[in-house]
């Protein structure tokens, strides 16, 4: 017999119509069965019992607990019994063995056991599983905010729960601690301060509390009630959300998502019960003060949901423009516009009221109030940021100029109407004035009382409409109960917190008003020397100088021309000249006035090159009369020029200062050259004192700011082989057009190319290509036939451009018919083979193993070896005899054409057979000819003459010439290829070494390359104003650069698509249908592998295999795609921004003519500023725009604007993506030596180098106040993206792992390191960041090297991650040796792309070893 069997309670409960009776509060028997049940997960205070006879009494509490239990059971129907099953599927007993666990539901299988943990009526215990807990835990939240939120003078709803819980509380009090004296200690300030509300504070002690929080008093009072207001706004959201996915669950019938969304909000509701109190009802005011916190708290409070309504409203036009590039019409984008300007605000507000309903709840009812309260917050955003841009007095001034120039009184006032505070300056007749008075005290103080009363006004009215709609809609779409006196007195609290709201938030716009017109008042004001760059000051002083020279001849001219003799005195009395004389006077100072005015104009570099190149002709040939370039004449001073190599050598050998002053200086410089570009060689002070040299230093590219405009020798050289490139079809439209809109592979790739071969060839005669003679049924006939005709002109222009540099070069008809480039993957797979054959088919030409040899390692070795002719050339340093032409050249060894006796090419098998790829080597190799000998020079003889007219000329010091020179040498030879090549045999092991695990690296570490370039999207808005991103209208694209963005974004989105759904199909439709910044970047050349997304990662490899491989996994990390988004977004507003400037300095030099006394300002300097950074000839630019708004331009002006825009926008683009060259980041990144440790970090030694210093000097140190502001917005967004970035990754890493996370989503960082590791991931600190890690400042030092040995392994393959890939395979092995399998398995996966930067290693550590036998454990573990 059970000791249960003989319990009965003193007063029997039986539930009505059963047999069921309690015995207590948790245990419950049916006497029809005498089968016991323990209700599931509750431990209740016991009643006084009999047991085997003898009296036990019950404990405090226990009958009242019971009553309330029996009657709330016995009336609400809770006498379905359910047992609980355990995971097998068999019936759960208590710990005794003798009571069933039990669920007891009513007839709509409600849990009474849920309900009443929830109510409050059983505490949780040990027995209380997780769900149980949150039920609780939401219940006591529910109630502590029904406590809080509710008014003095209001009724309290109280049901049977509440009387049955107060009956307990009332039990519990008087039969425990009062009978004894004692107070109960609460549990927290919240429960004591709730028990002294209700007047139950007697019985509790007021001096302590059980879980004391340091954030408020001990009466619950938060102690920082700001910053809480604005983490409840916060949690709000949250739950706003949580309260989405239920309804959206409840909607579609699933029960997991309606599940997770109802805990989701009770979880919030917990969390926000779980703040101190602080003053958030109008009711709570009592003094200053308290009105303080009140409109600070309720406006921190509604922060979050104001963010996403204005987040909303501004991202809107990016999303309709997204659905107009994706075809929709103009209605439905603007409805798509508007949709999105409510859509996420609407969405919280539905689900908001969706919460507040009660039972069953209307969907539809929730949706149709969260789009009214949606709309009204649209309503109260224009109240709280829409103010005037100006005072009455202004706008009238502007009014009535307008009128003055002829327009109609209406029309005057519509253009002022829709006016900005820039153009409303424009209209008045002194901007500088007007924007100085927009300042005075008088008017900010009008413009912010002004602006509070519309805001508080406006969110007033919007405030207390929203509160009135979320509660009528609760009401009219659920069970919910309408009071009327509640819906007034939420509506009256709405209006008051609203309108102290829009007040509030009015304020930041008056002071956005404030430092708008701040910004105009500088712009406005004369142009400052503080604000203009050294190069741009530079360009100021010639134009004075270039002005005076132009004055002082056309002076001249014209008094030749007035005289015989050409002896004119302008000083002789007026007495004795005539009056046609005087005004002839006049008329001759006007006409030199005029040529001061055009005499201003700066050279392009092009126009230095001409000079420089003329200049070097005339030293070599002294004979030679001056010649006339760019109208002057040029004749060399000197009949010798100084080459590089030989001032080179004289720099190295120059004697060194070996004290300690002289080896520090020398190290300081020496640092630098870690962070600064290659081609730096000069400081501002040199390029001040020599003209030759600043002229050098625009060549090569060094300037962060130019005196001239165009492009420099590595930007020229792209340009032109992107010019070449685009003059034949895009080969993945023609192998697509050719392989039935299938996907080539590389074989058909070749099979294709070998099929086109033959055709142009068969058609050629006489050296001209004769599509007549193409068979008709040729498949493709049409796209060969226009491939042969643009391959013959582009041959054609190849010869042509490089003969002019080189006029004794030979011509080869056909020539790209023809041309085959080495197929270096192939030399590389079968090199002893082809060594061999390179001996025995040239013996008779002096080849040996050795030499074979060595010409293979320089073509495997170096990028721009690409022909056997080029290896064997053995004067490839450009400073000592140049490069010959990559083409049309007579060849040494013909190769491609090398017949055996039988006829056989011998070499066949190691030429290039794809088409495209012969024709872009051919390019890329003329192209580099080209801009060589332009540039630099044969035997670098260009640079060469301009050094010596440093020294000789302008006074450079001997030491400082040979210096940068030295430094010019070593760029050119990295440029070549050829910087600190390793020449033994070792040296070039361990290079080839390092480049396999480079490779591996390159898979196993960047797969998440993408996610951390989230960042570089910050810099596409880099240099634009807010008006030019949100409001105004781009003059050359016709709309702002929001919708831009948006529509190159709805691009990638469809080609991703698009590729995604083809690639399963295996179909390539081409490149297809392209948006306009698409369009752009291939016109620029960015498709092209040199610039693509692996060479912004800092991968430059030569072997074509692995480029292959490279570019396949660039573009399925989505690396590649990414990239050019960013670079069509800024090419897609690069017209926009270069035309705005343009037009500006235009308008300015129209007004200047017809008034002298018009000064420049610093707007119009900025502006210059702006566009000579870019490479745009300013004055080019602008008398090339006034005469196409007259008469059109001619061929060559037309040449000349397209020059313009094409340097301008390429420019443009590399300022906000990073193309790393040779000369934009530092020297040690082209040698080899150093491989290891500047792997992937191509993009951040060029913005180390480039990017951060411009941002500087342009923005903080020189910048107007809004480009300033532009510098601090930049950099906290890309801070920002920079957490977000790092954020996702380590969901990606880390989600689902068993490790416990001591941040967000990381389990090795701390909060600090944390916000430390956000910070450097936005790529401000640069270069830097590794010299803090070198330093022992890194993320994840664990501090605990063995020794100095251990400490530096440690740190190089830290810095190194090709080292990395040592450091792991050496734990493999250890781990495999110690019999750790599971970990060998883990740091192995970790090579596999994609999964060893995803949470998938660890998993697969995991399955090892769940399938690890045991008798393979080497160590003996239990």
């Amino acid at each position: 017999m059970s000791m249960f069997d003989t319990i009965s309670p003193l007063t029997p409960r039986t539930l009505g119509g059963t047999t069921l009776r309690l015995l207590d509060a948790d245990t419950v028997i049916d006497d029809s069965t005498g089968e016991r049940y323990r209700l599931s997960g509750v431990d209740a205070a016991e009643v006084s019992k009999i047991i085997q006879g003898q009296m036990k009494p019950g404990e405090a509490g226990g009958e009242a607990t019971t009553d309330a239990v029996y009657n709330l059971m016995n009336n609400n129907g809770y006498t379905n019994v359910r047992p609980i099953l355990d995971e097998d599927g068999n019936i759960q007993m208590d710990d005794g063995g003798s009571r069933v666990i039990a669920e007891f539901t009513n007839d709509s299988g409600q849990s009474f056991t849920d309900k009443a943990l929830y109510e409050g009526i059983y505490e949780p215990s040990e027995r209380t599983n997780a769900v149980q807990d949150l039920i609780a835990s939401s219940g006591r939240s529910q109630r502590a905010m029904d406590f809080l939120y509710t008014g003095e003078d209001e009724a309290v709803n109280v049901d049977d729960w509440d009387l049955a819980r107060n009956s307990i509380e009332k039990a519990l009090q008087e039969e425990g601690f009062k009978q004894f004296g004692l107070k109960r200690i609460a549990a927290n300030e919240a429960e004591l301060a709730q028990a002294n509300a209700a007047g139950a504070g007697d019985y509790y002690n007021q001096n302590t509390v059980e879980t004391r929080s340091t954030d408020r008093t001990l009466n619950n009072e938060a102690l920082n009630p700001w910053s809480d207001s604005f983490d409840k706004g916060l949690v709000s959201v949250s739950e706003a959300a949580s309260g989405l996915k239920n309804m959206f669950g409840e909607a579609t019938d699933n029960e997991y998502l309606a599940e997770a969304g109802r805990l989701g909000v009770q979880r919030n509701r917990n969390e926000l019960a779980k703040y101190g109190t602080s003053i958030q009802d109008w009711k709570d005011v009592d003094s200053f003060s308290d009105g303080i916190d009140y409109a600070v708290n309720n406006t921190l409070l509604s922060v979050p949901y104001i963010a996403i309504a204005a987040g909303a409203a501004l991202t809107a036009p990016l999303v309709g423009t997204a659905a107009g590039a994706l075809g929709a019409g103009a209605g439905v984008t603007s409805a798509v516009t508007l949709g999105a300007s409510v859509l996420a605000p609407s969405s919280l507000y539905a689900a908001q009221t969706w919460n507040e309903m009660e039972g069953k709840k209307n969907m539809g009812v929730a949706a149709v109030s969260g789009i009214l309260q949606g709309t009204l917050d649209r309503l109260g955003l224009q109240f709280i940021f829409k103010g005037g841009v100006a005072s009455n007095v202004l706008l009238k001034e502007a009014t009535d100029t307008l009128i003055k120039r002829g327009l109609s009184p209406a029309e005057a006032v519509r253009q002022v109407g829709q006016a900005t505070r820039q153009t409303i300056l424009d209209f008045t007749d002194d901007a500088a004035k007007a924007a100085k008075g927009q300042l005075a005290a008088k008017e900010v103080a009008k413009r912010l009382a002004t602006r509070g009363f519309k805001g508080g006004f406006g969110e007033m009215g919007t405030e207390g409409l929203q509160e009135l709609t979320a509660y009528t809609s609760a009401a009219l779409g659920s069970d919910k109960t309408f009071d009327w006196s509640e819906a007034t007195d939420r509506m009256i609290s709405g209006a008051i917190a609203g309108g102290t709201i829009g007040t509030t938030l009015s304020v930041p716009g008056a002071i956005y008003d404030l430092g708008a017109w701040t910004d105009l008042a500088v712009r406005k004001a004369p142009a400052e020397a503080k604000r203009i760059s050294e190069a741009g000051a530079r360009v100021e002083r010639k134009r004075i100088e270039n002005g005076q020279k132009a004055y002082d001849q056309a002076l001249r001219d014209e008094i030749y021309k007035r005289t015989k003799d050409g002896t004119y005195d302008p000083n002789k009395a007026d007495s004795d000249k005539t009056r046609e004389e005087l005004d002839t006077d006049i008329e001759m100072v006007r006409i030199a006035e005029a040529a001061r005015t055009s005499g201003t104009r700066i050279q392009s570099i092009s126009e230095i090159l001409a000079e420089e190149a003329a200049l070097v002709k005339s030293t070599k040939d002294p004979k030679q009369n001056s010649v006339m370039v760019n109208g002057k004449p040029i004749k060399a001073k000197r009949n010798v020029i100084t080459a590089i190599e030989d001032r080179s050598l004289d720099h190295e050998a120059a004697p060194k200062d070996s004290t300690l002053g002289g080896v520090v200086k020398r190290a300081m410089k020496g640092s630098k050259k870690f962070l600064v570009k290659a081609t730096s060689v000069a400081s501002q002070q040199l390029r001040d004192q020599s003209d030759s040299i600043d002229r050098l230093s625009a060549l090569v590219e060094a300037n962060l700011e130019s005196s001239y405009s165009g492009r420099g020798f590595e930007s020229a050289k792209f340009d032109r082989v992107s010019q070449y490139s685009m003059m034949v079809d895009d080969p993945k439209d023609f192998f697509s057009k050719l392989n039935d809109g299938k996907i080539s592979s590389d074989s058909d790739k070749v099979k294709i190319s070998d099929r086109v071969y033959d055709v142009l060839l068969s058609a050629s005669l006489g050296g001209k290509f004769d599509p007549n003679l193409v068979p008709k049924d040729t498949k493709g006939r049409d796209e060969i036939i226009r491939l042969g005709k643009d391959l013959e002109t582009l041959s054609e222009k190849m010869y042509d451009n490089q003969k002019f540099y080189n006029p004794n070069l030979n011509r080869i008809d056909n020539y790209l018919f023809k041309f085959k480039t080495l197929s270096k993957g192939a030399v590389s797979a079968n090199r002893s083979d082809f060594e061999a054959k390179l001996v025995e088919a040239y013996s008779d030409k002096g080849m040996t193993a050795k030499k074979a040899k060595d010409l293979v390692d320089r073509i495997l070795d170096n990028s721009e070896i690409n022909t056997i002719d080029d290896a064997v050339n053995e004067s490839f340093d450009v400073t000592k005899g140049g490069i010959v032409p990559g083409s049309h050249r007579e060849r040494s060894l013909a190769m491609s054409e090398k017949k055996d006796a039988s006829g056989k090419l011998v070499f066949e098998d190691y030429m290039e057979r794809d088409l495209f790829a012969n024709v872009a080597t051919a390019a890329k190799s003329a192209a580099r000819f080209e801009m060589h000998r332009k540039y630099i020079g044969e035997n670098g003889e260009i640079i060469a003459a301009l050094l010596d007219k440093a020294q000789y000329d302008d006074g450079v010091a001997k030491e400082e010439v040979d210096r940068i020179a030295y430094e010019v040498r070593d760029f050119l030879n990295a440029e070549s290829g050829n910087y600190k090549r390793p020449t033994s045999d070792e040296g070039k092991k361990l290079v080839a070494m390092q480049k396999s695990l480079m490779f591996l690296a390159t898979f196993s570490m960047l797969g998440l390359a993408t996610v951390s370039s989230i960042v570089e999207i910050a810099l596409s808005g880099r240099a634009l104003t807010a008006d030019q991103i949100y409001r105004r209208k781009g003059s050359e694209s016709g709309g702002t650069s929001l919708e831009a963005f948006g529509s190159e974004f709805a691009k990638v989105l469809a080609d991703l698509m698009g590729f995604t759904s083809n690639t399963l199909r295996w179909k390539d439709p081409g490149i297809g249908k392209q948006s306009e910044g698409q369009k752009i970047i291939r016109d620029l050349g960015y498709y092209d592998w040199d610039v693509g997304a692996a060479t912004v990662t800092g991968v430059s490899e030569t072997n074509p295999l692995h480029q292959r491989y490279y570019e396949l996994f660039f573009k399925m990390t989505g690396l590649t795609g990414w990239t050019n988004f960013t670079r069509a977004m800024r090419a897609s507003i690069a017209g926009d921004f270069i035309y705005d400037h343009v037009n500006k300095i235009v308008e300015f030099r129209k007004k200047q003519r017809s008034n002298p006394k018009v000064f420049k300002d610093n707007d119009i300097q900025e502006s210059e500023e702006m566009l000579r950074n870019i490479g745009i000839n300013v004055d080019d630019m602008a008398n090339l725009q006034e005469k196409l708004e007259l008469a059109g331009l001619t061929p060559e002006e037309e040449a000349m604007h397209l020059e313009n825009m094409r340097t301008g926008t390429f420019n443009f683009i590399n300022d906000a993506v990073a193309l790393p060259t040779v000369g934009n980041r530092p020297l040690i990144y082209q040698d080899p030596r150093f491989a290891l440790l500047t792997q992937f970090q191509g993009f951040i030694a060029t913005f180390s180098a480039n990017h951060i210093p411009k941002m500087y000097r342009q923005y903080i140190r020189r910048g107007n106040p809004s480009l300033k502001y532009n510098a601090f917005a930049l950099m906290t967004t890309m801070i920002m993206l920079g957490f977000a970035s790092q954020y996702l990754k380590d969901l990606i890493k880390f989600a689902g792992s068993d490790k416990e996370m001591m941040t967000a989503g990381n389990p090795y960082l701390d909060k600090s390191e944390y916000i430390q590791r956000g910070i450097r991931a936005s790529g401000l600190l640069g270069v830097s960041e590794r010299l803090l890690d070198t330093a022992g400042f890194g993320l994840y030092d664990d501090g605990r090297s063995k020794n100095s040995l251990d400490w530096a392994w440690k740190t190089i393959s830290g810095e190194a991650p090709a080292a990395g890939i040592i450091n792991r395979t050496a734990r493999i092995g250890s781990n495999l040796m110690e019999g750790e399998f599971a970990e060998a398995g883990t740091q192995a996966s970790k090579f596999i792309p994609g999964l060893g930067v995803s949470g998938g290693a660890p998993r697969i550590g995991d399955a090892i070893d769940a399938l690890t036998p045991d008798s393979w454990n080497f160590k003996g573990d239990n």
